[in-house]
């Protein structure tokens, strides 16, 4: 199933790219706090992680199993669904400004930029054995991406 997920200030819809008819629906709406600025995919676990520098945090959203029933059947084009999945603050402290994310799926590593210490880090999925990769040679990194199929 090829799926586009679009983050949009603090929720994330999906958009089914099989279906002849697309639909486009809600897959997570986040309360005021959340404010998603960068997101990746964790194709293993079916997690989406984000950063968030408005709470100078970086969380990731279980996706319901792909046998999970699909939501609502009606053929709108826009669709309001709310998955049953769960919410993980990972704890990983001393963040300023994350900014961009990448997760190496098949190490399992997540990668992140924080512009507010100029540096770019590596973590495990679970936040823990945190290293820091690039200090004080870039300036208020942004973006990052990381292609784990080439090592």
């Amino acid at each position: 199933k090829q799926v586009l997920y679009i983050a949009d200030d603090n929720e994330i819809r999906s958009l089914n790219l099989d279906m002849r008819k697309w639909v486009y629906e809600q897959t997570f709406q986040g309360d005021a706090n959340v404010r998603i600025d960068a997101m990746d995919l964790h194709v293993k676990t079916n997690r989406i992680f984000w950063t968030n520098w408005h709470t100078s945090g970086i969380s990731c959203f279980q996706l319901p199993s792909p046998s999970s029933p699909s939501g609502p059947t009606s053929n709108s084009h826009r669709n309001t669904r709310q998955s049953e999945g769960t919410i993980t603050n990972l704890d990983i402290p001393g963040l300023k400004m994350p900014r961009g994310i990448a997760v190496d799926w098949v190490a399992g590593n997540l990668y992140w930029t924080d512009s507010g210490r100029d540096v770019i880090e590596v973590a495990q999925i679970s936040g823990q054995h945190r290293k820091t990769l690039i200090s004080g040679m870039i300036d208020e990194p942004y973006a990052i991406v990381v292609d784990p199929q080439r090592g």
